[in-house]
């Protein structure tokens, strides 16, 4: 007497890309949280704002109003309103829960992280990038050096670096399939990474302007993916070049534009002066 075997129904594709999909997540995950936390455990370092790990709960509650009455005879808060949302909230949870300071700094750090390389990966993938080629890509860009200028000091600046590919995908998506819902999640987005430091976006802005489809950038990706490598690296230096002045500009303004004022307020306050001596 035989017995019959009983033999699993084969995977199907949509089953195999699920599965590599979490496989990727977790590997992801691990890259983006293990180092942090395996980096000088127990201690916390001054990122951003310490009022943050020191009680979060009297920063909330404080970050809504503009004058700070708590500091000196009064004087006018800077930024802290941005710190509702979503820096705030998350401190304040972690330490609800009884999460060690230091434990949910590194956890902070290394889902900003995640974020950026799933949101890179996202962008490769929409661009028409092999698996392969996104996932590589992805581990790139999660792994720039660029974070290292930031990471426990001003972290908070990271995530404009991170919310970078999922605006410029959305805006692609926005684009392409009209309707509302894409520019409701890049306005989220947006709000997200420019909560606390709103300056960080004007970088952010003309990268999003390079890749919609249409502009040089994207132009350039599109001619790299199909292998015309002259016309793309052409494409891309255009781009490379126009988005280092649109910078390079900003930096310049940001520099001369105080110094512009100052003048004018010291020459006022010199005629002032002048015209009080006269009199």
């Amino acid at each position: 007497m035989q017995v019959a075997e009983r033999t699993s129904p084969p995977t199907t594709v949509g089953e195999r890309h699920e599965r590599h999909s979490r496989l990727e997540l977790l590997a992801f995950a691990l890259f983006a949280y293990i180092p942090f936390l395996l980096s000088s455990p127990g201690r916390v370092t001054a990122d951003t704002k310490q009022y943050l790990y020191l009680d979060p709960d009297r920063l909330l509650q404080r970050a809504p109003y503009l004058w700070d009455q708590h500091i000196g005879f009064g004087t006018v808060s800077h930024q802290i309103i941005g710190y509702l949302f979503p820096m705030g909230p998350y401190f304040w949870l972690m330490d609800r829960v009884g999460v060690p300071d230091w434990v949910a700094q590194r956890l902070w750090l290394g889902t900003i992280s995640l974020a950026a390389a799933l949101g890179a990966r996202w962008l490769f993938t929409m661009l028409g990038t092999r698996r392969a080629g996104a996932l590589a890509g992805a581990l790139v860009y999660m792994l720039t050096p660029y974070q290292l200028a930031f990471t426990a000091r001003i972290s908070v600046i990271l995530l404009a670096w991170a919310g970078l590919p999922w605006l410029v995908g959305l805006t692609i998506r926005a684009v392409r399939n009209g309707g509302w819902h894409d520019p409701a999640l890049f306005a989220l987005v947006l709000l997200t990474i420019g909560s606390v430091n709103a300056s960080s976006l004007v970088f952010v802005v003309p990268g999003v302007l390079m890749l919609v489809p249409g502009s040089a950038g994207f132009t350039s990706a599109l001619q790299l993916l199909a292998n015309q490598t002259v016309s793309g690296i052409t494409a891309g230096f255009d781009t490379f070049v126009t988005a280092m002045s649109i910078a390079y500009g900003l930096m310049i303004a940001s520099v001369i534009l105080p110094r512009r004022f100052a003048s004018i307020q010291s020459t006022r306050a010199d005629g002032a002066a002048a015209g009080e001596s006269t009199s």
